[in-house]
């Protein structure tokens, strides 16, 4: 963590602040204002994660813009350079490799363009600084496929045309961002006419509040105003959520654990539902998907050679991984016994942790070099994905993902921290599964960053990324797979159960903090105080009948006999659904439901 100190403006730089019209600003002036905007950032990040459309507990738009422009400022903190066109230079990449979440993307490419549009330059004048601007706002636009007016494109539009009119009444750095700041509170307040859906939470965009609280702590350096002393920390990495300490703690009896078996299994003509059976019948917590030329097989047994060996009868064998769960268990009893953070991989309340129904994996960070190797000797492409939950990274794992990037809502990952999971894969041909709509921006960013072919899905949900591994054909080409686990992901419908953290309406409905709420493909479609009719509700909405697997994610602290009790009723309803639970172990999310 490194900790960067916004100092006080009567304790600047060796570089005069120049406060005099037609006056320019070098390196060191152009550090401590972004300096002092990263420290305002700071002190508005939670009001801006406040600022969520839906209102459930996941915002995060300031913290990614607070992250991304800490990454931005983090290379030149102490460097002495009085070039401005170095400092940003420096400025630009540090925020493209740290850029999280859309809003972080966004404003990692108004970085670039400032960059480009002062390139060469050891001093600029406010006029030259406006005229960088509209390139910053013309990279904005660039960045996103679709732009959406009333968010923070419109924000930085209208703050660039703001900067050319200061210019034209006064050269001077003052003027501008007085201008810049004072159109730029306009064109946010103006933002829930512009999209309907800020407009019915009640909110201002927050990408387009957080771009104008960044020029706001420019503009009170430029004005002379004081920004108190505060440290800025800086992370060198991202951490996941940490479990809370009074969790469950873990109880397993000694026994025969047996080996868990995972493989791939390419032929043709394969009888599938005889395979299905036949696997099932050799072990316990089988998971086998496919069809007539593939097997996808995950499977606990006490003999691993009779699995492989029927599945040498079926046809080509590839992927084989088996591990010794008894080692797996002992690991994981040493560790507990010398106080190690479990947390994350405790049974739900009220689960009998000996169920051969539940498997509980040591940390995955003591095996990432065994993946990665096992990665190593696969075939293109290699996967990379974004999974938040360690019963969804075994998931991920089982189905062949060489590399777990851990993020998802709150916790989106840097562009830095795919690009180092897509090198340290051995593959030269990547996919990448974003798992999240916030993540897909910075996901893309990846392509331009390395010599590898990497290609994005660009899945919005933790089931889309599911049904997208089970699309892949490794005897097709890069571009061919892209496009099938395209199609397979946009053919899921998910379906989410959280709580509400704020009084909002939405879509029709009055909703309460503390509600529990429902979300089918991200939108709002019920909410209520009864959870388990929101949750019933909710799968009602979802065309049950036109489909055929529902799974269902329970996530972090939900009781077993609760899932248990939810899915016989989903039977009772739905007789011919096949119904599969999964113990996902995501936070704040009780339920991740998947019907394809």
């Amino acid at each position: 963590m490194t900790s960067v100190n916004v100092p006080q403006q009567s304790a600047r730089p060796a570089s005069r602040l120049p406060l005099e019209k037609g006056a320019t600003w070098d390196g060191q002036n152009l550090k401590a204002g972004f300096l002092a905007a990263a420290a305002w950032l700071e002190q508005h990040a939670a009001m801006l994660n406040a600022l969520n459309v839906y209102p459930v507990p996941d915002g995060d738009t300031g913290t990614n813009m607070y992250l991304t422009l800490q990454a931005a400022v983090k290379p030149v903190a102490d460097s002495a350079t009085h070039s401005a066109a170095e400092l940003l230079q420096a400025m630009a990449r540090g925020a493209l490799m740290g850029s999280r979440g859309n809003s972080g993307v966004i404003l990692s490419q108004v970085l670039r363009g400032l960059n480009e549009g002062l390139a060469g330059k050891d001093k600029v004048s406010a006029v030259e600084f406006a005229a960088a601007m509209e390139q910053a706002n013309a990279r904005a636009y660039r960045a996103v496929q679709k732009p959406v007016e009333g968010t923070i494109l419109t924000a930085m539009r209208e703050m660039a045309a703001a900067a050319q009119t200061a210019c034209k009444q006064e050269n001077s750095f003052g003027h501008l961002f007085d201008m810049v700041c004072s159109e730029g509170r306009a064109s946010v307040d103006r933002t829930p006419e512009l999209l309907d859906k800020l407009r019915q939470a009640g909110v201002v965009d927050a990408g387009a509040e957080g771009l104008l609280t960044i020029f706001d702590g420019i503009r009170r350096y430029a004005v002379g105003e004081d920004i108190a002393t505060r440290p800025v920390d800086i992370p060198d990495t991202m951490h996941p959520i940490t479990a809370s300490a009074d969790a469950p703690t873990i109880n397993i009896e000694l026994g025969q654990y047996g080996y868990c078996t995972n493989f791939m299994v390419f032929g043709k003509d394969i009888n599938f539902e005889q395979a299905r059976d036949k696997l099932n019948s050799m072990g316990d917590s089988a998971v086998v998907v496919g069809d007539d030329t593939l097997l996808k097989v995950h499977i606990h047994t006490e003999h691993p050679g009779q699995v492989l060996e029927y599945a040498t009868s079926l046809g080509s064998m590839r992927q084989i991984k088996v591990d010794n769960m008894q080692d797996q268990h002992e690991h994981f009893v040493d560790s507990h016994s010398s106080g190690a953070d479990l947390t994350a991989f405790a049974p739900p309340s009220g689960a009998n942790a000996a169920s051969p129904n539940k498997t509980f994996a040591p940390p995955h960070a003591e095996r990432e070099d065994e993946w990665a190797a096992n990665a190593a000797t696969g075939v293109d492409p290699g996967i990379v994905a974004v999974v938040s939950g360690a019963g969804l990274e075994r998931v991920f794992r089982s189905m062949g993902t060489g590399r777990i990037v851990t993020g998802g809502q709150t916790m989106n990952p840097s562009t830095a921290d795919l690009l180092d999971a897509v090198e340290k894969l051995a593959n030269d041909e990547v996919i990448i599964l974003p798992n999240n709509g916030n993540i897909i921006m910075a996901a893309n960013q990846v392509q331009q960053l390395t010599s590898k072919k990497v290609r994005v899905v660009p899945t919005r949900t933790i089931p889309q990324g599911v049904a997208a591994l089970l699309a892949i054909n490794y005897d097709a080409d890069l571009e061919s797979n892209t496009k099938a686990m395209k199609r397979a992901a946009e053919g899921v419908a998910t379906g989410e159960i959280t709580t509400a953290v704020r009084d909002t309406s939405m879509n029709g409905m009055a909703v309460k903090e503390g509600d529990t709420i429902g979300l089918l493909d991200d939108v709002l479609v019920v909410t209520g105080k009864d959870r388990e009719q929101v949750i019933r509700d909710l799968i009602s909405k979802m065309g049950l009948e036109d489909r055929e697997v529902l799974t269902l994610y329970y996530g972090r602290g939900v009781d077993s006999e609760r899932v248990q009790r939810l899915s016989d009723g989903i039977r009772a309803k739905y007789p011919n659904l096949e119904i599969e639970v999964v113990d996902g172990g995501q936070p704040f999310y009780d339920y991740i439901i998947s019907a394809e």
